[in-house]
């Protein structure tokens, strides 16, 4: 879909399992998963000195602004509220994605 690969994962250690098998460059996470909070994924992603670097990008209903400050806060490159727009969305990911000049 518009160019962009995506694997989707139901939970958060499913999310932290298809990130060990697979090439992930970018990473759009809720941050009210049913098993594990979106923070503890961010936590394991950024600690792991292979993943750290990959975009983050927690995508909540939590939408006040101290949820949006903790999300910043805990290392996420963006925090995007519900409702989003699709295209919104597609142009953030390409943005992430695009190569640095």
């Amino acid at each position: 879909m518009h160019g962009i690969n995506t694997v989707f994962a139901d939970n958060g250690q499913d999310g932290l399992r298809m990130l060990a098998a697979n090439d992930i460059d970018l990473i759009i996470c809720d941050f009210m998963l049913p098993d594990i909070n979106g923070d503890k994924i961010l936590s394991a992603v950024k600690t792991n000195p292979i993943t750290a670097t990959i975009p983050f990008i927690f995508l909540s209903a939590f939408a006040d602004a101290d949820d949006i400050n903790k999300g910043l806060e805990l290392g996420a490159d963006l925090y995007i509220t519900k409702p989003f727009s699709a295209p919104h969305l597609i142009n953030v990911v390409k943005e992430k994605l695009a190569p640095v000049a």
